[in-house]
């Protein structure tokens, strides 16, 4: 009986462990004017950063989605500001994809870049030492911690 009685509470233990890993992580999100950006993950994959000239170290990457629609320059100086890799910053450069652009002329005649309507997605690199390890990387924003994953599935998206 008690052979019995300890392999049912093994496999019960067992049971509690995989309902709790099936748990669907919840996303940071922020909001911000008339946005809602969306902390997708950190990567170290290369193809995240490939418009960028080699990192001195190496690139990570964080990936976010925004939906709603803002002025671009406003929304990524925001982003460099408030987001901190550990202690690093982000580099100046931001990389966009997804999302529409709507040109807007100015008083002088000039057309430019004004509004990112999206949903789309923002890409803020960060270079790091070689030998920097990716799953003990701490994301803040705004000085509070943020939990993120690492290199989830949809990163790539």
């Amino acid at each position: 009986m008690k052979k019995w009685f300890i392999c049912f509470l093994g496999c019960l233990l067992c049971l509690f462990i995989a309902v709790g890993s099936c748990e669907e992580f919840e996303r940071k999100t922020i909001e911000w004017e008339e946005i809602t950006v969306t902390v997708v993950g950190l990567s170290e994959k290369e193809e995240l950063s490939k418009n960028f000239d080699p990192a001195e170290g190496k690139w990570i990457t964080l990936v976010l989605r925004i939906d709603g629609e803002t002025k671009m320059d406003p929304l990524a100086e925001m982003l460099r500001e408030k987001f901190r890799l550990d202690e690093m910053e982000p580099y100046s450069g931001i990389l966009w994809s997804g999302a529409s652009v709507r040109y807007e002329g100015t008083e002088t005649g000039a057309v430019e870049v004004t509004r990112f309507t999206v949903p789309g997605s923002v890409k803020l690199c960060f270079d790091v030492p070689k030998d920097y390890e990716l799953e003990k990387a701490v994301l803040f924003f705004d000085g509070e911690l943020v939990e993120t994953e690492i290199d989830p599935e949809d990163i790539l998206d």
